[in-house]
């Protein structure tokens, strides 16, 4: 699908893409910015900006998407998630999300996160974890072994995260197994 572009929105370097059932959101790594349209192409505006005042983002990861609450959720390196409403307004930045890098909204309302990994010795405590509505981590998963202190089996390297069907699978390249986040259960 051809996407309208002008002055306005020139894209050049996609980095991340989330589809809702009317909107697509692009980050555009060049200009780190976020662009909007509607599912037929056409542009819609801006969300946000890069900076470092109360709504601004810097350092993005990753975007998300609660359809049922209409919410854009922009991750980011070393701070809390930006949430966004569908029209573009700045509504908070989500404390209860620390850690985390990336997110799925299931229908009843829970959440799977992914684990941020930021650097060897600052990871989030999991590579993924289920949260309930209320904000709280029920159930997490970490993929490697907690008692050994050698930085080197504490790094989780690229968490891969992707929703298949009513379900989150993810895993890391330091694993070799593959887990499941449904809207209950791990």
């Amino acid at each position: 699908m051809p996407l309208e572009t002008s002055d306005s929105a020139l894209i050049s370097n996609i980095l991340d893409l989330r589809m809702s059932d009317n909107y697509i959101f692009i980050y555009n790594g060049k200009t780190s910015e976020i662009f909007q349209f509607n599912r037929e192409g056409k542009f819609i505006r801006k969300i946000g900006r890069e900076g470092n005042g109360p709504g601004e983002y810097s350092l993005i990861t990753e975007l998300g998407i609660d359809e049922s609450y209409k919410r854009l959720y922009i991750f980011q390196y070393d701070n809390f998630p930006l949430v966004y409403s569908f029209e573009g307004e700045f509504l908070s930045s989500d404390s209860t999300m620390s850690y985390t890098g990336g997110i799925y909204v299931f229908d009843n309302g829970n959440k799977a996160l992914k684990g941020l990994v930021m650097n060897p010795t600052t990871n989030a405590p999991w590579a993924g974890a289920l949260m309930d509505r209320r904000g709280e981590v029920i159930m997490s998963k970490s993929l490697y072994n907690k008692q050994n202190d050698n930085e080197e089996y504490l790094y989780m390297k690229e968490i891969c995260f992707s929703s298949f069907g009513d379900r989150v699978l993810f895993s890391t390249l330091c694993n070799d197994t593959i887990y499941s986040i449904s809207s209950t259960n791990i």
